[in-house]
């Protein structure tokens, strides 16, 4: 099963970007799967099953079910790019992470290659502080290439950068010209993980039992993770510069992203 792909496709990003800053406050919407992340993440539809900018669906529907929106009208750029897939696209949209946001470890059932629909990644602003994840792997993300993602695998993402990250994400049917394209493609280049007290406190909760009973009660997100700071300060010193190296606590995302662990 591919994770990844590099696509052989090239945009200038810099012409991308121009569209970007056109795009007004009150047209970006908050994403619908609000369990899905923490922070600020929001997108704006190019074509949608309404024809609406507004309209961030993304699920299972036929090709012909989705329409350009307004926003794609006034792109020109963009519409250069989604001509270069010679394939039916269903959902495009542009989705930005604000700058401290997470998106949680969650699968999207049915965006394979192999299952006959992939999702494909632009990224048009980005930076080094973003960590996108697959299958617990750190991909290396750039600006203006494209990317494939089976995001059917077990993914995440966290922006530590200043900046909001943006990407443009294409779903797309598999066809003759994407099993053309996939042949040519290469492996996404990978990152070593970053090293931070999520990855350290993920370990700890799936290795104890009984911890993850206390804080799987807790049915509020707020409640958990004023719990895992009550827990993380009281616990003994060799406990904390064990899971917590150099006394830094989970920050309010990092505690988000660590929900997943027993929800």
């Amino acid at each position: 099963m591919l994770r990844s792909l590099l696509l052989p496709f090239r945009f200038d990003p810099r012409t991308l970007q121009v569209e970007l800053h056109a795009i007004q406050p009150e047209e970006w919407t908050p994403h619908y799967n609000e369990r899905d992340y923490g922070g600020d993440w929001r997108g704006t539809a190019l074509r949608a099953p309404t024809g609406h900018m507004q309209a961030l669906f993304a699920g299972p529907a036929d090709a012909s079910s989705f329409a350009d929106t307004v926003l794609l009208a006034r792109c020109p750029n963009l519409r250069r790019v989604l001509a270069t897939f010679a394939c039916p696209l269903k959902a495009v949209r542009l989705l930005r992470l604000a700058a401290g946001s997470v998106i949680r470890e969650h699968c999207d059932p049915g965006l394979g290659y192999e299952e006959g629909e992939v999702r494909l990644h632009v990224p048009i602003h980005t930076n080094a502080g973003v960590e996108f994840y697959v299958a617990g792997e750190r991909l290396l993300f750039e600006e203006g290439y494209c990317y494939y993602v089976n995001t059917s695998l077990p993914h995440r993402v966290s922006n530590r950068g200043s900046e909001d990250r943006v990407h443009l994400v294409i779903d797309a049917q598999v066809n003759a010209w994407v099993h053309d394209v996939f042949r040519r493609s290469c492996a996404v280049p990978t990152l070593a993980p970053t090293p931070q007290s999520y990855e350290a406190f993920r370990a700890l909760l799936l290795n104890d039992p009984a911890l993850q009973w206390t804080l799987h009660a807790i049915a509020d997100d707020k409640e958990f993770i004023d719990a895992v700071v009550r827990i993380s300060h009281s616990a003994p010193l060799g406990w904390r510069s064990t899971y917590f190296p150099g006394g830094i606590f989970p920050t309010h995302s990092t505690l988000q992203q660590c929900y997943v662990v027993i929800a």
